[in-house]
This record gives C-alpha cells, structure tokens and sequence, in this order.
C-alpha cells in the first residue's frame, strides 16, 4: 500500500505528539523509579508496606476529589473559546475550581478523622499516622491538576508538562533523596512526599499571577453546572475503574497480609507499569488523529495508521519486556536489593498482563475515537469487578501470588473485549503477517540466548544494559530479516527522525 500526502500528515502528527509525551514521561517515569528504589531502600518491608498502602488509598480519594472537573476545564473552556462566549469561559473556570476544591479539602477533612478507623480496618496500627499526614496530598495535588488543566483549555501545555510532571517528580525525588541521607524513615519519606507538592504548588502561584489569561477580564461569569456535572460523571467513574485496577490489589493486600507483602507485591509494580510508556504515548496524540480519520470517512487509513502503531509501540516494549521476564530477580536485587527476590514470580505473572496491554494496540482509544466512550466505560468497570473479584478470592489463599494473578487476569480480559469490540465493529486488528513475523522470531532468538546471558548475569548484574541493547539489537534484526517493513513504517520512520532532526537542531542553536 502506497502512503499518501494525507497519511504522511497523520503520521508527522503521531510522531511529534508522541515524541514530547514521551520525553517529558520518559524523564517524569525516570525520576519516579529512582525515588521507588530510594525509598524502598530506606525503608524495612514492613515501613514500605505501610506507604505503599497508604498511598494507594490517597490515590483513590484524589480520584474522587477530581469528579471529572479536570476534563470539563478542558474540554469546556475550548468549546466556549471557540465560540467566543468568554463569560462562559469564565464560569467555567470558577465553577470546577470551587467543585475541585471544595471536593478535596472535604474528602482531607474525612481522611484525617477517619484514619484510626481505616488503620483499624487494615489491622495496620502504623497506617494511622500515614494516612493523617497524606491526606494533605489530597487539595494540595488537586489545586496543581486543576490549575493545569484550565490552561490546557487555553491550549497551554506547559504547567501540565512542567509542574504536574517532570517539577513535581523532581522535587519529590530530591527532598526524599535529602530525608533518607539524614535518615529520616518512614515519616521523612511522607515528609519529602507532601513537601514536594507544596513546592510545586509555591512555583506556580508566580506562573498564574504572570500567565493570567485576559479574555476573561471584566466579564461577569456565566455558570452551567448542570452540563459540566453531566459531564464530569461518567469520566470520574472510568477514573475510578482505572484506579481500581492499578491500586485494589494493594488495598485488599493491606487487609488480608501483613505490611512487609504488601511491600514486597509493590517492588514489582513500578516495574511492569512502566513498560506501557510507549503505549501511553502513542496513545496520548493517537486519539485526535484518529477521531479526525473517522470524520473524514478514512476507515482504510485509520486501518493501516492502527497496525502501524501497534507493531512499532510493542517492538520498542519487546526488548524491556523479555529482560524483565528471563531476569526478574537479579533485576529486583539490583533495583531494590536482594530482601525483595521474592517477588520475581509475582513480577514475571504482572508481566503477562502487560504483554497483552500492549501487544493489542490502543484498543480503549480507538473505541473513544469512534464515540463509544460508555461503552469503553462499561469493559473498565467490567474488567475493575473482575480485579476486586479476583483479588478477594485469591489473595487470602495465594497471597501476593494471588493478586498478581487477579491483575494480570483483569488486563487480559480488559484488552480482549476491546479488541474484540474494534474488530467487530469496524474490523481493526493488529495482526499481520509484517507484525506476527517479527514479534515471534524476535521471542524465539530471545529465548535460545536465555542462557548464554543468564551465565553473563552470574557474573555481574551490570549486564543488563548490553543485554538491553543486544535484544533491541535481535528485535530490529529480525524485522529485517522477515522483510517486515510496510511502507507505512517507513513513512513513521520518516516522520520521526524529522522531528528528531528538528528537536536537535533547536538543541543546537541554543
């Protein structure tokens, strides 16, 4: 299939929003692991079970402190710049600040006279404190989400980008680096946390004062709240589905095992969350690329634009992914120290998931593009009871084991029913004779150089990043060999290295 003008334009667009999504969660994802292996080494099991639990619980109640009001500044403020109802625009702003806020400092209040109870429920008597002080992370992480997002609906990405990403991340890292050198403990690390959101939220209290939008000025607001609400639901409830799945086997591990499992369990999630970044950032721009496709009746291009994707997204995962799996514990030892091998298994069952989150594409987007958004909610709240489900029946048996099971088996039927939805609805699939070839033989070398590089490893664990590259190595090798290539994947290999040309060439000229 020949690429046209028309798809060249898609794929500069996929390239270039992917290519900045990725840098700024590549270096927030980075800064995040090296706090994890900060504290985790700080820390006893038993002390990073009790942050680990305590963590996922603020998640979920930040969650609910949004209600959706982050994605209706967006979306809402644009629609009524568009139409240059500025005085709408204006009751936008004040309307999902004061929901947000109100909200939060609300949900803070509870979590604080609430934490003995919670403790208690845990059977956890060290969670109280925990939770007393990270109920400050609630408004304080809200008013930076919510700031950014009402000047993402100015078409203003940096406080996103900035102070709700890459800042945010450093301060945290850096204040938990300086608490764990004066050995600070568990209270240093919730210290440095809460910190390192005051922080940002200093920083940006200058930014607004210089950046204050003027449409607005001297306009008296006109609020709909009712629309906004309306809106803001739905999305609040697929957040929580999402948060669900990522954070109930944690919640329900607090209350079935002692704190050190839980600890242990949380060593190896960073690690298989993290492989989906190029997922993520595919995702990120894939979105609006693919709704215009499908309002210009371009079905055959969005087709090829999918299966593109795909391979390219899973092919740079592969390498990771493979070295993950042959080699979890000495990647465990080295991360977070040999205390924490017994995670391997758990690490290896995650991994599973992970493969199916990503070797499918974006399924859940591609059905957001086509409008479906409720019926994307619908297989996230399906595939959530099947994580609750899961994790309350094999946790108390399996322990840890358990409910690495029960999330690696909510992902794989998350992702099988959007990719069956996609494929029955508008026949998109990723599954190629270009994409199978490789992916396959790739594994097949991977696995006869096993143990070659397990003998490696025995000698030093600082043989990961040769081993890293020697599979990125096998990956690109095998595309080549299967003669995989399709025109469009020269055409997204075009238009990344043009934006890479450029990103270097503006690097230069400062």
């Amino acid at each position: 299939m020949e690429t046209d003008n028309y798809f060249e334009r898609s794929l500069k667009v996929i390239a270039k929003g992917s290519f900045l999504v990725f840098a700024g969660l590549a270096l927030s994802e980075a800064l995040g692991l090296v706090r994890r292996i900060i504290i985790v080494r700080s820390l006893s099991a038993v002390d990073y079970g009790l942050f680990a639990l305590g963590m996922s619980v603020i998640n979920f109640a930040i969650i609910i402190s949004n209600l959706g009001m982050e994605q209706s500044s967006q979306r809402f403020i644009a629609y009524y710049r568009g139409e240059k109802d500025y005085s709408s625009v204006k009751g936008t702003i004040i309307s999902t600040s004061v929901i947000s806020g109100v909200l939060a400092i609300v949900i803070m209040v509870l979590l604080m006279l609430t934490s003995g109870v919670i403790s208690s429920f845990f059977k956890k008597p060290g969670l109280a404190q925990v939770l007393l002080l990270l109920a400050l992370l609630v408004p304080l992480y809200r008013a930076i989400m919510q700031v950014s997002s009402v000047y993402q609906g100015f078409e203003n990405t940096f406080p996103m980008a900035f102070f709700g990403g890459v800042e945010l991340s450093f301060a945290q890292t850096l204040l938990v680096a300086l608490f764990a050198l004066l050995k600070g403990g568990l209270n240093g690390v919730v210290l440095a946390v809460i910190l390192g959101h005051a922080f940002t939220v200093l920083l940006l209290l200058p930014y607004i004062r210089s950046h204050m939008p003027h449409e607005t000025d001297g306009l008296r607001p006109s609020f709909n709240l009712k629309r906004l609400l309306f809106f803001g639901l739905p999305i609040s409830v697929q957040s929580l589905t999402q948060s669900a799945i990522t954070y109930t086997d944690t919640i329900i591990l607090g209350y079935f095992v002692v704190a050190s499992q839980v600890g242990l369990y949380n060593v190896a999630t960073p690690i298989y969350m993290s492989l989906s970044i190029f997922l993520f950032a595919v995702g990120y721009i894939y979105v609006p690329v693919a709704s215009r496709m499908i309002g210009e009746g371009k079905q055959s291009k969005l087709r090829s634009l999918y299966r593109s994707v795909t391979k390219w997204q899973f092919m740079f995962t592969l390498p990771a992914l493979l070295l993950c799996f042959f080699f979890p514990s000495e990647l465990i030892t080295l991360l977070f120290g040999a205390r924490y091998t017994k995670a391997s298994f758990v690490l290896q069952l995650l991994l599973v998931g992970e493969l199916f989150n990503t070797i499918l594409g974006p399924n859940g987007n591609t059905l957001v593009a086509y409008g479906r958004a409720t019926l994307a909610m619908v297989y996230w709240v399906s595939s959530a009871l099947v994580n609750v489900c899961g994790n309350l029946i094999l946790i108390p048996r399996f322990g840890i084991t358990g409910a690495a099971i029960a999330t690696a088996a909510s992902l794989c039927f998350l992702n099988f029913l959007c990719s069956v939805s996609i494929f029955i609805n508008y026949r998109i699939h990723p599954f190629t004779l270009n994409y199978v070839k490789p992916v396959l033989s790739s594994a097949f070398v991977a696995f006869c150089l096993y143990y070659p590089m397990k003998l490696g490893l025995n000698v030093s664990k600082f043989f990961f990043l040769p081993y890293y590259l020697l599979l990125v190595g096998v990956v690109v090798l095998m595309v080549i060999i299967t003669h995989s290539i399709e025109p469009v994947d020269v055409a997204l290999y075009r238009a990344i290295r043009m934006r890479l040309g450029s990103e270097m060439k503006r690097f230069m000229l400062k």
